[in-house]
């Protein structure tokens, strides 16, 4: 069984990956031994065999070092000095690549490991070449690969071109191919309406789009622009984003209502949400110092606070939420106007002048920073307070 699991973690983690020029298949594989245990920096003895329903067509055998993590990488065919790899006709029947390795020494007197699979993409890409031989320079491989005769002559092959031309309401392709003219065409092509798109000194035969463009009199492009999608400019200098949402204090956002607004170094919009509803929670159960002694980053205090209801409480309303710093808590209370304003709609608990509030800023082992109606407190860890978490966008 150990055995069966070494061979198949071996082909798992092997990649064939096939080159443009020269004809080579670019091999990679992390080794394992008998164990299970990567074989790390050290020597060891490679055989590959190319076979051809299950009979060997090429072999080469290399001496290689393993890296720090295992892997070996090299190109099959690179050994070749007979030129026996480049004379695989890879699209003829089914070929398989056998590795053999020998993790205990570079000479390969004993392969332990062995993996088969099949080719499948690699020999296509590889036979690529040969279709690339039979239209190119020798008409002798279309007579080896096909027998299709000598196709050498000259005239076998022939490049073809035809002519276009008008007669009276009649235009004419060469071979027969023909498009009747309505009555009132006045005989000059340039005069057509939606006539086809004339390609010349064309490397490939393709017309781009910008071509295009060229031929024609007037082009009308029209974008249709989806949700949140914004298009600017005029074409050919067209630009599309993404168009951010109107902002604003008192705005429903985030899951949470907008109470502070900025524009960043990115030219957006980033703020603070306030939570839609509060709780009555202890800043510590047991108390202990968390050094959370931040005025102004209530995420960094709320992530450093432990054994905290408050902060518990929090969590439950997402990985995003946090306890407000004593300095957030002032700005969260200059605008529970625009605040309550949402709030009094939804019905979910006004910011009351007369709650105390818990902020996230610790003080001392035994204090932390509350904020009543405009001012802050000092007050015991364990007393029970009003909790209302934020969280940034």
């Amino acid at each position: 069984m150990k055995r069966i699991i070494n061979l198949f973690a071996f082909l798992l983690w092997s990649t064939i990956l096939c080159g443009q020029s020269p004809n080579l298949i670019s091999y990679q594989a992390v080794v394992h031994d008998a164990d299970n245990k990567l074989v790390t920096s050290k020597a060891i003895g490679v055989r590959v065999t190319i076979l051809k329903n299950e009979n060997p067509v090429y072999i080469e055998t290399r001496e290689l070092s393993t890296n720090q993590n295992g892997l070996i990488s090299f190109l099959i065919g690179e050994a070749d000095v007979d030129d026996n790899f480049g004379n695989i006709v890879w699209g003829n029947g089914e070929y398989y690549i056998k590795t053999e390795i020998d993790p205990t020494t570079a000479g390969g007197a004993n392969y332990s490991i062995t993996g088969i699979s099949q080719l499948v993409s690699v020999p296509y890409s590889l036979h690529s070449n040969v279709a690339k031989e039979l239209v190119g320079e020798s008409g002798n491989k279309l007579d080896e690969v096909y027998s299709w005769g000598n196709h050498s002559e000259t005239g076998y092959l022939l490049s073809e071109s035809q002519d276009i031309w008008i007669s009276n309401d009649t235009i004419y392709l060469t071979g027969g191919s023909f498009v009747k003219l309505p009555e009132t065409f006045s005989g000059d092509y340039a005069d057509l309406l939606n006539k086809p798109a004339v390609v010349s000194d064309s490397e490939d035969g393709l017309m781009s789009f910008q071509d295009k463009v060229k031929l024609d009199t007037t082009v009308n492009v029209n974008i249709v622009a989806g949700n949140g999608i914004e298009v600017t400019g005029v074409y050919p200098d067209i630009s599309i984003s993404t168009k951010q949402d109107t902002l604003y204090l008192g705005k429903e956002y985030s899951g949470g209502i907008i109470f502070y607004l900025y524009t960043g170094s990115d030219g957006k919009q980033h703020g603070l949400v306030v939570s839609k509803t509060s709780a009555l929670f202890s800043w510590q159960s047991v108390v202990s110092v968390t050094n959370a002694s931040r005025t102004d980053d209530g995420f960094y205090n709320t992530n450093r606070m432990t054994g905290s209801p408050a902060k518990s409480y929090v969590m439950t309303l997402g990985e995003d939420w946090y306890l407000p710093s004593i300095d957030e808590l002032s700005l969260m209370f200059h605008n529970r106007f625009h605040i309550n304003k949402t709030l009094r709609i939804l019905e979910t608990g006004l910011l009351s002048v007369v709650d105390v509030y818990w902020s996230s800023t610790e003080f001392s082992t035994n204090l932390a920073l509350s904020f009543y109606n405009g001012e802050m407190f000092y007050q015991d860890k364990v007393d029970t307070l009003t909790v209302r978490a934020i969280k940034a966008f």
